[in-house]
């Protein structure tokens, strides 16, 4: 029987060491509140942070091709072509996190999320009413953000 019960408490402390999607949110609302891109990034799925190191080499490729056109695109984000030089993606969602307003965890009012396999929606209610819409899959042991109605409008996706 004390065995039973050991293998119980294991169980348990291992089952609870898996982050639920919202946790992932609240993480991710966390780096966005205080500007950690790479932190950030760690939280996306592989298909959704290879989609955004593709769209940030398209945008380096016409920084060298049109630095104009780069140039109006980087306005007021803090960030010069001379600076994407040394900067990679994560340094770039840092910077451009800094002169945004997004919101925080403070903002949410409510939070619901569906399961669908090793899919999950989870649906932020904030203090405006409004609702943000966080895609997830379960990859590498872990709820990772496959994609955000946040950052879809953000990046004009």
């Amino acid at each position: 029987m004390r065995n039973i019960i050991t293998l119980g408490l294991i169980l348990a402390v291992c089952s609870s060491a898996i982050a639920a999607p919202i946790d992932t949110v609240f993480d991710a609302l966390h780096y966005v509140e205080y500007c950690e891109g790479n932190k950030l990034l760690d939280l996306l799925s592989d298909s959704f942070r290879q989609q955004l190191e593709f769209f940030y080499s398209q945008f380096l490729e016409l920084a060298e091709i049109d630095p104009n056109t780069a140039s109006r695109y980087l306005r007021g984000s803090g960030i010069s072509l001379l600076d994407l030089e040394w900067m990679n993606l994560g340094d770039v969602t840092s910077r451009i996190l800094e002169h945004m307003s997004l919101p925080t965890f403070t903002d949410v009012v409510s939070d619901s999320t569906v399961f669908n396999g090793d899919y999950a929606e989870t649906i932020l209610t904030m203090t405006d009413s409004s609702k943000i819409h966080i895609y997830m899959v379960f990859e590498e042991a872990g709820w990772k953000i496959n994609s955000s109605s946040i950052i879809t409008e953000m990046l004009g996706f």
